[in-house]
This record gives C-alpha cells, structure tokens and sequence, in this order.
C-alpha cells in the first residue's frame, strides 16, 4: 500500500500507516516542503538580529517546533537536536514539542524512546487525536496490534475525519482480513479528501480481495490518475495491467 507523502518530517504530526509499518506524514501530494520552507522562514524571522543575547529568547513553541523541522528536514540533524534541547529547556509542558521529539526519535530507530515521548504528549493533550494516531503506529512497531487499534478508535471518536486514523484504521483492518471493516474506512478517506491518491490504491485492493474485480480495476486507474509518486504509480500499472488479463480470460 503506497505512501501518500514525501518522506519528510511535518508539524502536522499524524502518521500514515501503508499496510507493514511506514512512516508517512499527513500533508497531501508534494505540498509538505512548500509549506514548511514557509514556516521555517516565519520561525526564523521571529529572531531578531543577535546583538549578544539569546537569537532564541523569543521563539515560542510552534515557532521551534518549525525551526526544529527545517533542520531536520535539511538534514541538519545535529543542529535539530540542539534546537530541541533549548525549546524543551524554554517550554517544558509543550505537547507539540514532545510529539515533534516522537518523531525524531522514531527515525532515529529510538522506538522505545519515541513511545515514551509520545505518552508525555498525550499526558498534556489527550484530546489530541494526532497523538492517539502516532502512537498506534508506535504499538504495531512493537507488534502491539490491539492497543494501536484502540488508539485508532480513540482518534476517530475525538475527529471521525482524521484522514490518518481513518487510514491506517482501514490497513488494519485489511491486514486482519476484515474487508468490510476496511472497505468503510477507506471509502470514507475518500469521502474526506477525493483528491488524495492512496485510498483508492487500497480500496482497489479490498475490491480484489472480494472478488469485485471491476471496481478494484476503476479504483486503480483512479490512484494511477492522482498519484505523484512514480514508483508506486508503476506498481499500479503493473497491477492494473495483471488484472485486466485476468478479467480477459474470465470474458
């Protein structure tokens, strides 16, 4: 099941699930990057010109948080860690901060230490849904499967649209083998947002399972319209072109 997003860090926060455990963040079709170099320009422009003083004093939390991200995203690893440091020493009961240190830590292969961060946050903001999705995602790493599906549950009961809860739900449930469960929740990512690419690659997958190749066919040619992402547009017509022979020999 293809990525929907470039795999850059986002201050969305909420990861995407794509069948065995990847991490994708929320933030559709290549317009992540635009996006954060705009907020990291808004977080830096909130330092004023050094004149011997901290160029940090007057960041807040989101601010940093953007900062943070624009290192990371630079690959200025070092100097992201360092900026994690001085905003969590300035604001230490920030919830997007520790949910931002999650993640660093996650793609840093601290697992363990990503879980831990993202509890805190939950501590902080437990009507946070992204929060809920994140850590779900942590559980099936530690092939903890029905604690991530009750955070799942937890995430869509605050936000029934949450657009990653919806569809990592809708994995899941694919992955069980419970079809209709993961039919509904793929069709209503589509719903939300028609325009995003990988519900209809995995729903196309659900129709296959059922046996309803026509629609699986449709949903595919669907995906490979929206898709932005060429190796797994390839994988599609690759698949695509499988399953119409196999519709042909049926005929």
């Amino acid at each position: 099941m293809p990525d929907t997003t470039s795999q850059g860090l986002s201050a969305g926060m909420a990861w995407l699930c794509t069948g065995l455990f990847t991490l994708v963040l929320l933030g559709c079709n290549g317009q992540q990057s635009a996006a954060l170099n705009d907020t990291t320009a808004a977080a830096q422009a909130q330092i004023s010109p050094h004149s011997g003083g901290d160029p940090h004093a007057q960041l807040d939390e989101m601010a940093y948080v953007q900062l943070i991200l624009g290192h990371w995203d630079a690959g200025r690893t070092i100097e992201a860690w360092a900026s994690m440091g001085k905003a969590q020493k300035r604001h230490p009961q920030s919830a997007p901060l520790f949910a931002l240190r999650s993640q660093l830590q996650h793609v840093s292969g601290e697992s363990a230490q990503a879980l831990a961060s993202i509890e805190k946050a939950i501590s902080l903001a437990p009507d946070n849904p992204d929060y809920f999705t994140n850590r779900a995602q942590l559980y099936l790493s530690f092939e903890r499967p029905e604690e991530a599906l009750q955070d799942l549950d937890l995430a869509l009961a605050l936000n029934g649209d949450h657009l990653a809860a919806r569809f990592n739900r809708g994995s899941y449930h694919f992955n069980q083998g419970k079809h209709e469960q993961a039919l509904a929740d793929f069709e209503h990512c589509i719903a939300i947002n028609p325009h995003m690419a990988a519900p209809y690659f995995n729903r196309a997958a659900v129709y296959d399972a059922m046996g309803k190749q026509d629609l699986a066919i449709t949903d595919l040619e669907n995906f490979i319209e929206l898709s932005e992402q060429p190796g797994w547009t390839q994988t599609a017509r690759d698949l695509l072109k499988a399953w119409r022979e196999k519709a042909a020999s049926k005929s």
